[in-house]
């Protein structure tokens, strides 16, 4: 089994990969951390008959133990991968998996989430309009509705999606983040979506991107990444793992235990109902 270089220490937040194993087979990954205690009461379940990965309390924790150390739960708890026995993946860190956002309030900045639109988000999107460049529209118009996280950093909401039976040697990633002003130190007045498309992926290749970047930002300095060229916020890394329970580990063991959430797989097997095979790992169960 390989090593994951991710340059640590590093503070990525949350992230996917997207790739190939070394024997060819689609396989998705998302991992999860945290830097605050709410961040760190959560755990990745699989629903494999529903075909998703849910990002939950942990066992040690309750709801109301969340929101007291000031952890938003609708923020906190989603839908972190959905799939289908048509070969469809989504991936993203957020609601915008696959609902979207009902803002209230003056402003987003002030806003609180307040519902989900019925049949929203992007693996709805795509399942409702399954043309070729579906799930471009699909990670492009989610990410502009959710925006990027209404917190202090205004954390990056990212996001993949594909047809892994259709192209599986591609991969699709978007990301939504607010800029900063001149100064550094305040933000301009609008996001910024970036989608790419039909990225060409190798055996044994993925592509992985996080709400902090790949360029190994230390704990404390982690800002949204810089979107203007697409090797300023991707990074292509080689995993030896042929099986969901090893790429797991494989992952798993290249990030940081201390602020390391979970990491959960998906990969493509059509012995699955949902079409998927899952495997995850957590700090606490």
């Amino acid at each position: 089994m390989g090593t994951l270089n991710l340059g640590l220490p590093s503070y990525i937040g949350r992230g996917i990969l997207s790739g190939l194993t070394t024997n060819g087979v689609p396989a998705d990954i998302y991992f999860a951390e945290g830097r605050s205690p709410p961040s760190r009461m959560r755990k990745l379940f699989p629903y494999e008959k529903e075909g998703r990965v849910h990002m939950d309390l942990n066992s040690e924790t309750s709801l109301k133990e969340m929101i007291e150390k000031g952890g938003n739960p609708d923020l906190l708890l989603y839908d972190a991968m959905v799939c289908n026995d048509k070969g469809l993946i989504v991936v993203s860190n957020g609601f915008q998996t696959n609902c979207d956002p009902i803002w209230k309030g003056a402003g987003r900045e002030e806003g609180n989430l307040k519902g989900v639109k019925e049949n929203g988000g992007i693996y709805n999107k795509i399942i409702r309009y399954p043309y070729a460049d579906g799930v471009e529209m699909a990670l492009r118009s989610s990410l502009k509705d959710s925006g990027s996280e209404v917190d202090s950093l205004r954390t990056a909401r990212i996001a993949s999606a594909r047809y892994v039976d259709k192209t599986p040697e591609l991969a699709n990633i978007g990301i939504v983040i607010r800029p900063r002003d001149h100064t550094g130190k305040g933000f301009l007045k609008d996001d910024v979506v970036r989608v790419d498309t039909d990225i060409p992926l190798k055996k044994g290749e993925f592509i992985v991107f996080g709400t902090y970047g790949v360029d190994n930002p230390p704990y404390y300095a982690a800002l949204p990444p810089n979107l203007s060229t697409f090797e300023g916020y991707t990074r292509r890394v080689h995993l030896d793992s042929t099986k969901p329970e090893d790429l797991v580990e494989e992952v798993f063991e290249g990030l940081p235990k201390d602020i390391l959430v979970g990491v959960s797989v998906a990969m493509r097997s059509r012995n699955q109902y949902c079409g998927f095979r899952f495997a995850k790992n957590n700090m606490k169960e």
